[in-house]
């Protein structure tokens, strides 16, 4: 008479195969993620660059024509919420005008930032203002 063997289980080599399995699955959607959380957080730094960058331009935009000039500032980057938290990134804004004397007025913000893991950030925005010399007694 034969005696069959009743299976009750996995073999080692299916629970190695099943597991070397599923760590491969995690690791690679869990490398997606960080990568796309990493994306995610450079557009936010950029478009608040940008954000940063289109008010300098506004306020210089505000100002006396004539009193239009170079200047460099520190600027904000990233703010988590209202409030300002340590993890808040500062970057220079450079503004360039180019022909502080002309009836019109090139101006380049430029604006740089450093994120953690050494990347540096930059963004460029430029802006042509110009005025009617007649109008303006402001203009030298």
């Amino acid at each position: 008479m034969v005696q069959l063997r009743l299976k009750n289980g996995f073999s080692m080599v299916e629970m190695l195969t099943s597991i070397s399995l599923f760590v491969l699955i995690w690791i690679s959607l869990m490398g997606s993620v960080l990568v796309g959380k990493a994306i995610a957080v450079r557009a936010k730094h950029r478009m608040q660059a940008t954000y940063a960058a289109q008010r300098q331009i506004e306020s210089l935009r505000k100002q006396v024509f004539g009193a239009i000039a170079n200047s460099t500032s520190a600027v904000t980057i990233d703010t988590r919420g209202t409030e300002s938290t340590a993890d808040d990134l500062m970057g220079i804004q450079t503004t360039t005008v180019t022909s502080p004397e002309a009836a019109i007025k090139k101006i380049i913000v430029e604006i740089t930032w450093r994120e953690r893991r050494l990347v540096v950030g930059s963004l460029m925005t430029t802006e042509t203002i110009g005025t009617c010399i007649a109008n303006d007694p402001q203009v030298n």
